[in-house]
């Protein structure tokens, strides 16, 4: 089942063969690999420091093709995580629209705090996102008396 994920992934080959490149590369992606492959140790301490982040998924971590994947999620080596961002930023969705997009696909610890730094640094966006016109609030005289001034809201539904 999860070698069916390698040929569903919605990459082009090219960047599936980069992708197993740079995670054979990535030094805390293949001890990793190798941490699924022999199994998690009881203690955490045991764990080493550059994947204890991935501690607390361990159970849906899996490795297929020289891939790794958080269930159906590919986790992404360090080294294309700046490219992945700007992918899925480029359509100037907004933070949770980006989040959203990202959890389809892809995975690493931090994915959602690189999201909103990211999206939160876009020039684009932030010229051309919704913004609520400021209206000054309209004072109205003071009445004189009780009951001089009324007002009512009418609904009908």
């Amino acid at each position: 089942m999860v070698h069916s994920f390698v040929a569903r992934m919605p990459a082009t080959r090219e960047k599936i063969a980069e992708l197993k490149e740079e995670t054979a590369k990535d030094e805390s992606l293949q001890k990793l690999r190798m941490q699924i492959i022999h199994g998690w140790p009881d203690h955490k301490q045991a764990v080493h420091q550059s994947i204890a982040p991935y501690r607390n998924v361990r159970h849906k971590l899996s490795e297929a093709e020289g891939l790794l994947f958080k269930k159906q999620r590919v986790i992404i080596p360090r080294t294309l995580r700046k490219y992945i961002l700007m992918l899925i930023q480029e359509s100037h969705l907004g933070v949770e629209k980006c989040k959203a997009r990202a959890r389809a696909t892809v995975y690493w610890p931090g994915l959602s705090n690189d999201i909103q730094e990211t999206v939160s640094r876009c020039s684009t966006r932030s010229t051309y996102r919704n913004r609520n016109q400021k209206e000054p609030m309209i004072a109205h005289e003071v009445p004189d008396r009780p009951w001089q001034k009324l007002g009512s809201d009418l609904f009908e539904h």
